[in-house]
């Protein structure tokens, strides 16, 4: 839902009846599932890990689309999940990708900062699950498509050197199972969408 409401947000200054129709249908889905629930496990795993994605292209300006969930634990509920419109317009797929991920990082390093406040230290790498594959290998094999990423902004590296640091890592989610995909795109067939809001939410569905 987060998708939904992020982009109504920005129809705000100029609506049209399309957008309250989206909004009746926002309101139908919450009352169609009141029963569902964000549960969170109760064993000791607090490791952080990461679901990032990018629509490239998403808007009529050209501006792209990102989200991201972060648990503890990887088979754990998200305690924090954000969706919105990119700043800045990506020239590629994998730009867009690219900037997603560098998004996520900064709030990766508070939450480590937090942890380690309460004796939970990150002790290890904070895995970001991510389906382009492409953003991947520029990320950690630096092997650079010059035509997808000739556009990045540097102030955007961030996140490969957090890599070398062994703060972060990198790992190919496959996109039927990619978490982040409910943050970024509002067509998705009810059985991927069902699957989505499970994982997110760490709560069973029933049929």
């Amino acid at each position: 839902m987060l998708f939904q409401l992020s982009t109504l947000a920005h129809k705000c200054t100029r609506p049209m009846a399309e957008d309250m129709l989206a909004c009746f249908k926002v309101y139908d889905y919450i009352f169609e599932t009141n029963e569902y629930s964000i549960i969170f496990n109760t064993d000791r795993d607090f490791k952080i890990y990461v679901y990032v994605d990018a629509s490239y292209n998403t808007y009529p300006d050209g501006s792209s689309h990102f989200g991201y969930s972060i648990s503890l634990g990887k088979d754990n509920a998200a305690f924090y999940a954000k969706s919105g419109k990119m700043k800045r317009i990506a020239e590629s797929s994998t730009e867009s990708e690219y900037v997603a991920v560098s998004y996520v990082v900064n709030k990766i390093l508070y939450f480590r900062r937090l942890m380690k406040g309460l004796n939970l230290e990150q002790t290890s790498s904070n895995i970001i699950f991510e389906d382009n594959k492409s953003t991947i290998n520029y990320l950690i094999r630096d092997e650079l498509n010059h035509n997808t990423t000739k556009h990045i902004n540097p102030r955007f590296h961030k996140c490969r050197q957090l890599i070398k640091e062994g703060i972060i890592s990198m790992e190919y989610c496959p996109s039927e199972k990619m978490i982040a995909d409910i943050l970024t795109k509002g067509k998705l067939t009810e059985k991927l969408r069902d699957y989505l809001t499970r994982k997110i939410l760490n709560y069973h569905i029933r049929n």
